[in-house]
């Protein structure tokens, strides 16, 4: 997860030692005394599984894209991830806040400025307002978020200043308002085409401005390849550029030289930015993972196969525990197995019915997985609520235990029945005879999830389900579970500190518009419940409110939650203050400093 919370959110009550007292330990402090004060240089070598799909501000999304982002950009406020506080960014403090809660009010700090040299302005908030709320934008992932913010109304007399204008209460208001991508106006949009329009115009003539060829054109260009993949066209506020990208290869971010936030540096968390390169390393086959570090080709392994990690951390006279330490911070990452509830066209609507859905959950030994599959890093999860969230989840919740006859007995209530005793169950649905056969996605680059998916379908045979295990690229994956274009998936959703919003994963607007609700859950029922969830304020009285929710969402069963993960880190011993956050993907490189007698690179 990066510094931005756009996918889950959860409580700022970490109860992680109750979780993790049976697991393996972890660091939680800087093992180095500070023998000097932080110092510029050296380079970090990163791993990630897979390519970014892109590194366009709003619409590339998938996880090493997003780590990579929060290094080039900044919003107004960010949270440590060590502290889980808020801390201002691009602003000099927390919002003032009108007293119907509508109104909050900002002033961009007056050292921030653009690489050209412009100072970053409320004019800059406002049309990145406008880019996250407009339709033409390809982001529907995150733009139902922002549908309440109402309006911008920059300062005429400063116009660093400005306030954002909200239509309802929100619990998260403050949060969302101030933690995305601010973009500049100037580089972005250098013919002021959203200028003619206000933030309030976007709010209330959407439709019309959708149509405007101006505004047309200006979004096809922003949409366009040459913001996600060219260096030249990716530009941001934070301390980090794209040096270059080899697709297949790495992305290589280099420091600024003269980047504003250095006349800032000890006054905020943002402003600790001291590596000279980042490097982000695609390595496809996390079996190589251990040799890459052993080798001197990382300094940072993330996502290390259990038995590898656990090998190494054994082998106290090796090279890696001698040159590395080992970090497993619990993580507010769920891994699950999702259903299509609303397959479409042309798709086998073999998972419609609730009832086969259940049925797979008991097939599913999820208590298995997490001992063999996850040598133990991971804390079941019942519902869609982090089980880190002790103040939100429903305690009473029971959730779908490993049971092959409640299985059978589910599918015979169905109606699912080996007709013609060809060891496969059938079935007439839309009259048509389907045979109970069911695809299961999962990326290619996941052992994990190919172990997940043979134990399952193993299970699955043995009752007369068929479930072909199918891996595929990550983008791939990723566009065919936004386009519904699935039966059942593994897959990892990220998480936060924050107070759990529900609207950006199961409101049904999201189903229907390209959203994250790739699950085809939701009613009026509810979409009604997360709106009342998201204008209660006080958090002791949105609780009975999330029990209700976590209640019709596991009778529906969108989603069978497996577990939450914890991070298998490995930090190269030469960096200083290089902590484990419980946040995605449980550390953040930028805050990293290397003595200089240890630099390995000059």
């Amino acid at each position: 997860m990066k510094r931005h919370f756009f996918y889950s959110f959860y409580c700022f009550l970490l109860c992680t030692a109750a979780l993790t007292a049976c697991r393996p330990a972890s660091t939680t402090t800087d093992p180095e005394a500070q023998d000097s004060l932080p110092v510029n240089g050296d380079w970090i070598r990163i791993n990630h599984s897979s390519d970014p799909d892109g590194l366009a501000p709003y619409s590339s999304r998938t996880g090493p894209a997003t780590a990579i982002k929060e290094n080039m950009h900044l919003s107004l406020a960010t949270y440590n991830a060590q502290t889980l506080q808020s801390e201002p960014a691009l602003v000099t403090g927390p919002a003032q806040i009108s007293a119907d809660g509508l109104r909050f009010t900002y002033e961009m700090r007056p050292e921030a400025r653009w690489d050209h040299g412009d100072p970053i302005t409320g004019h800059d908030y406002a049309f990145s307002v406008k880019c996250m709320k407009n339709s033409l934008t390809d982001n529907a992932q995150m733009r139902s978020i922002y549908a309440f913010i109402s309006d911008v109304q920059v300062d005429p007399q400063n116009d660093r200043r400005f306030t954002v204008v909200t239509s309802e209460p929100f619990f998260l208001g403050e949060t969302f308002i101030a933690d995305f991508d601010i973009l500049s106006r100037k580089f972005f949009d250098s013919l002021d085409v959203l200028g003619r329009y206000s933030v309030a115009d976007f709010t209330t003539q959407a439709a019309e401005l959708a149509k405007d060829p101006a505004m047309v054109a200006f979004f096809e260009g922003f949409n366009s390849d040459k913001y996600a993949t060219d260096p030249a066209y990716m530009y941001g506020a934070g301390a980090y550029k794209v040096e270059s990208w080899t697709p297949g290869d790495n992305v290589t971010l280099v420091r600024k030289q003269n980047w504003w936030g250095d006349q800032l540096r000890g006054k905020g968390y943002v402003f600790q930015c001291y590596a000279q390169k980042l490097i982000f390393k695609t390595i496809k086959d996390k079996s190589t993972f251990l040799a890459a570090a052993r080798n001197g080709e990382l300094d940072v392994v993330q996502d290390l196969p259990p038995d590898d990690f656990i090998a190494a951390r054994e082998d106290t006279a090796g090279s890696i525990a001698k040159h590395f330490y080992f970090h497993t911070p619990t993580t507010y990452t769920l891994l699950y197995l999702g259903f299509n509830c609303k397959p479409s066209v042309g798709r086998r609507p073999v998972l419609e019915d609730v009832r086969v859905r259940k049925a797979v959950a008991h097939l599913t030994d999820i208590q298995t997985i997490i001992a063999k599959v996850y040598n133990g890093f991971g804390t079941p999860q019942i519902s869609c609520i982090s089980p880190l969230k002790t103040d939100e989840l429903d305690p009473k919740l029971q959730g779908y235990a490993f049971d092959p006859g409640k299985a059978k007995a589910l599918l015979d209530e169905a109606g699912w029945i080996d007709s013609d005793a060809d060891g496969l169950r059938d079935k007439m649905v839309q009259g048509k005879r389907l045979k109970l056969e069911i695809e299961l996605l999962f990326s290619n680059a996941s052992e994990s999830g190919a172990s997940i998916a043979r134990m399952l379908a193993d299970q699955a045979i043995k009752v007369g389900m068929l479930i072909t295990p199918n891996p595929l690229v990550f983008a791939t994956l990723n566009d065919r579970m936004r386009d519904h274009d699935f039966d059942m998936v593994i897959n990892g959703i990220s998480g936060s500190p924050l107070p759990t919003d529900l609207e950006q994963l199961w409101a049904s607007e999201n189903w229907a518009n390209g959203g994250m609700n790739f699950f085809g859950f939701g009613d009026t029922t509810t979409d009604a419940l997360i709106d009342q969830i998201r204008q209660t304020i006080s958090a002791s009285d949105r609780v009975p409110l999330y029990h209700k929710f976590e209640a019709l969402w596991l009778a529906q069963l969108p989603m069978l939650p497996l577990f939450a993960p914890q991070s298998r880190l490995l930090i190269d011993k030469r960096y200083r203050n290089a902590l484990p956050t419980t946040i995605k993907p449980g550390f953040r490189a930028f805050e990293f400093w290397t003595p200089l007698a240890a630099q390995k690179f000059k």
